[in-house]
Formats: structure tokens, C-alpha cells, sequence
């Protein structure tokens, strides 16, 4: 211990770039005194995210404090007084000893620095091992009644139970499956919604009573529709429009913000905007519409979540230049948003955007102009700028990608093979998804579009879409965490039929 005081004493001065001693500081100006200390009290590091959690006491809020690693600058998502969380350390930073300094913004002679100690893990990018034997994927038909499958959307329900909402286009109907089990072999179908051609671009969400509340679009009025269901299994339902104001909803992304309302963004087909609609209350009677985004022809596509700070941030496609944008609200209601374009240049169509668990958004996105899939990951809540990466370039790959965080913190991917007809998965490498393994899950038949992918209570992903041979509601339940295990056709049923449009 008295080595390592005298180590950190020697290196302070270096650490912090040549700074005065803080204690000689003080000594010369005496409103020092009068100054809080800054102390590290302890730190945190998540080797799954391998993002540093430092505690300790007056790192400062209107100027915030600075972090360093061996001398090197660490990019901060995170800062209040008492806590400071960092992005991913670089790969460079290796097990072994390092020197941690946290630095006032305010006054460069307060600082505090600690030893960080990081344990051997194993290589950057190599699958993680399964806490339980690695099981086969498991395919499954849940309905094949007629052209089912369209614009799928899935959530877990409060009894482990997937739910999936879908277009019955043969019937023009908005349909529900609730799965008879977590490991969905078979499900529950409801028809949620009869009344005209409906349930185009389908989005659900589980509200705070437990059941379904799904956001669409009804072809026949060109109008935005809610649903509320008052069970699981959505049996029983409440149908409103929430937006008729010309040929509006199409794209709709509904989530649940943290006062219990439903918040949906959506495309204004007509105009031209993204839109937002936020529900006054938890049954939806009236609604809050804000224009969220004019310039040029933008918002299809729209993929909208609630941000760590409780906001809703979207991504969406600016078709005038061909670009991906992220529109980051500054309340519940979107009255005003940070808007931005994030990649540019035949890029974002097809977006699925999720929070990380360090807050920050990640976009998953079709680059339509190379034909691959790519990943945004968003350095800061709003995305004024973001780290891109080419996640799968193997033929022609990427669109309709659905995109959910896993239980380790490491994004997992599904997304359509264009060339072989395919659906595909890519599990993240970090929590960036600087790099990602990619398999091929389902090669039966022409299926893969209108993905849809959440993690069950297990840490599995689960994906729903459309079999376009059968005209069929798949789902894929992985095996693993990367669905890496062979798949288990389940039953396909025997129908054929001739190849759908989308």
C-alpha cells in the first residue's frame, strides 16, 4: 500500500498533464480552502460493456469533471456530482494495472486519482460462453390462415409469453398472437381489428397493466390508429384514431413512456413530416399531435424509443437526401427535438433504434446504396454524432432490420438476406457493435421480412416475420444468446404458394 501511495503521489503531476499540486495550490490561493474536495471513492468496471461507474463526492455539475486512463482522455455519457459513467474503454486498455485521474472542469488543481485493476477476458469478439449447453434454434408456423405475417411487432409479456402483432392481409385485419408458452410452439390468435383494410406498420408494447397497446396504420382512412387491449391475449379491446389529419401513420413506432402514455412517431404521408403523437392519458381519450420534422420528405421508417433521460429519440429517413436521422425531443410531448443527420448518402432505410444500457441510442440501419447492414452507435442522448459500422456486407443484406438489446449489453440483429431470401442474425462483439458474428437462422423457403426481435426472461432472442413462400407468421426462438445453434425446422406446414410483394 505504501509503495503504491508513493507510485500515485509521483504520478499525479504526469497523470494530469503537468497540473500544479493541488496541495501547493491552495496553499498560494487562499479561496481554495473554501473549495469542495474531489474524491474518487470507488470504481465500477462492467467487463460485458467494459464501461468504467465512478463514485465519489463534488465532480462538479456545470463544468464537468475529467476523466483520464494512463494519461489517456475517456469520453464521459453520464455526469452527476456524486457519479461518472465513461464509454467503452479502447481495446488497448488490457488486464493489468492502470491509473485512473478524475479531474474538475472548474479548477484543473482538484483532481483525485485511483488504481484500476482489470482482470484477463477472454478475446474481444469471441461469442460468450453459455451459462447452460448450447440448445438448436427452434423454427415455428404460428399462423398460416390466409396471407398472414406482414409488419410484425414483439414484446415479452409480464408472463414470459411472446405477443406479436401482424397484418392479416388477406383479411385486411389487425391480428394478435399470444403464445401459449415462452418457448412459442403454438399461440392464441385474436383478431384485434376488422374495420376496413387495417393494421399496416404495426407497433407494440406492453403497457403498465400488463397488456398489449399496439399503434398502426388504416390503409382505408390513411389515419393512425391505437389499440388497447384489456387482456393478454387482447380478446377483449378498445380501437381509437388518433390521427386523421390527411394520409398519416404510416411507419408507426409506439412506446410507453415513463408517466404510463403511449407515445407514437409516424410518418405524414402527405406532408411530408414526422410526426408525434403522445397520448393525454393512460386510455388514450385524447391525444397531443406534434410536427416533429418538415425539411424536405422525411420521417418513413420512423423507429422510436424512450431514452434513459425519459425523452422519446427517433430515427428515421430523410428520402430528399437519401440520409438517416435522428430526432432527440427536449420533453414528453416533442414540442421541440434536436434534430441531426447521423450517416448520409443512401442510407436509413429500414431503422430499429434501442437504448443502450449506458443510455446512449444505437441504430440499426439498411445502406441501401452498398446494399449492407449498418450500426449507429450514438455518442451522446441526442446523436449529435455517432460511430458507424459496416455490420454485415456478404451480398446484398440489410433491410428490414430489427434490433434489441441483450441481457449482457451486447446488441443483437435480425435483418433480411436479399440475395438468398433469407433471415439472418447478427449478435454484437460490444456493446457498440464495432464488429459483430453473423448466421443465417432461417434457409428454408423466402422468408425473413417484417422482423421483429425481443429478449426473453432467459437472455434469448426471440424473431417474428414473414414466411413469404407459405404466406406465414414465423418465429424464431435462438438456442443461444447469438443463435448460433443449427435450426430445428419445426412445423412448416405443407402449403406452397407463389412469391408475395411485401
Amino acid at each position: 500500500m505504501i509503495v503504491w501511495l508513493a507510485m500515485l503521489v509521483a504520478l499525479a503531476p504526469w497523470l494530469v498533464g503537468g497540473l500544479p499540486d493541488r496541495r501547493l495550490a491552495h496553499a498560494q490561493d487562499v479561496s481554495a480552502a473554501q473549495r469542495p474536495t474531489l474524491i474518487i471513492e470507488r470504481v465500477a468496471f462492467d467487463a460485458d460493456s467494459r464501461t468504467l461507474r465512478i463514485h465519489g463526492s463534488h465532480f462538479g455539475d456545470r463544468r464537468p469533471a475529467q476523466v483520464r486512463l494512463d494519461r489517456e482522455p475517456l469520453a464521459i455519457v453520464h455526469h452527476s456530482a456524486r457519479e461518472i459513467v465513461t464509454e467503452p474503454l479502447p481495446k488497448h486498455f488490457g488486464a493489468g494495472n492502470h491509473v485512473l485521474a478524475v479531474i474538475a472542469g472548474d479548477d484543473p488543481s482538484r483532481f483525485d486519482v485511483a488504481i484500476l485493476t482489470l482482470a484477463a477476458s477472454p478475446e474481444t469478439g469471441s461469442p460468450p460462453t453459455p451459462a447452460t449447453p448450447r440448445q438448436a434454434n427452434a423454427l415455428a408456423t404460428l399462423d398460416q390462415t390466409g396471407d398472414v405475417g406482414w409488419f410484425t411487432s414483439l414484446a415479452i409479456g409480464r408472463d414470459d409469453r411472446p405477443l406479436i402483432s401482424y397484418l392479416d392481409y388477406t383479411r385486411g385485419s389487425l391480428k394478435l398472437a399470444h403464445c401459449s408458452a415462452p418457448r412459442c410452439r403454438a399461440a392464441d390468435l385474436t383478431s384485434v381489428d376488422t374495420d376496413g383494410n387495417v393494421g399496416w406498420f404495426s407497433s407494440l408494447a406492453i403497457g403498465q397493466g400488463g397488456n398489449p397497446v399496439i399503434g398502426y396504420y388504416d390503409n382505408g382512412r390513411g389515419a393512425l390508429k391505437l389499440a388497447l387491449c384489456h387482456d393478454p391475449s387482447c380478446a377483449d379491446a378498445e380501437t381509437r384514431i388518433i390521427d386523421a389529419d390527411g394520409d398519416v401513420g404510416q411507419h408507426a413506432s409506439l412506446a410507453i413512456d415513463p408517466q404510463g402514455r403511449a407515445v407514437i412517431g409516424y410518418y405524414d404521408r402527405d406532408r411530408g413530416d414526422l410526426k408525434v403523437a403522445r397520448c393525454d392519458d393512460r386510455h388514450c381519450t385524447t391525444a397531443r399531435i406534434q410536427r416533429v420534422d418538415h425539411v424536405g420528405d422525411v420521417g418513413a421508417h420512423c423507429s422510436l424509443a424512450i431514452g434513459a433521460d425519459g425523452l422519446p429519440v427517433m430515427s428515421y429517413f430523410d428520402a430528399t437526401r437519401g440520409d438517416l436521422k435522428v430526432a432527440h425531443c427536449d420533453d414528453l410531448a416533442c414540442r421541440s427535438a434536436v434534430r441531426r443527420s447521423v450517416d448520409t448518402g443512401g442510407v436509413g432505410l429500414g431503422t430499429a433504434l434501442a437504448i443502450t444500457p449506458a443510455g446512449l441510442p444505437i441504430i440499426a440501419y439498411w445502406d441501401f446504396f452498398n446494399d449492407d447492414l449498418k450500426v449507429a452507435h450514438c455518442r451522446d442522448p441526442a446523436c449529435r454524432s455517432a460511430a458507424i459500422t459496416t455490420v454485415d456486407s456478404d451480398d446484398a443484406v440489410g433491410s428490414n432490420a430489427a434490433l434489441a438489446i441483450g441481457s449482457d449489453g451486447r446488441p443483437v440483429i435480425s435483418y433480411h438476406d436479399h440475395t438468398h431470401s433469407h433471415l439472418k442474425v447478427a449478435k454484437c462483439a460490444d456493446p457498440s457493435c464495432t464488429s459483430a458474428s453473423t448466421v443465417t437462422a432461417d434457409r428454408s423457403a423466402a422468408v425473413g421480412w417484417h422482423t421483429a426481435i425481443a429478449i426473453d426472461s432467459g437472455g434469448l432472442p426471440i424473431v417474428s416475420y414473414y414466411d413469404e413462400t407459405d404466406g406465414a407468421l414465423r418465429l424464431l426462438h435462438c438456442g443461444d444468446p447469438a443463435c448460433a445453434g443449427a435450426s430445428s425446422n419445426g412445423d412448416r406446414g405443407s402449403r406452397r404458394a407463389a412469391a408475395r410483394g411485401r
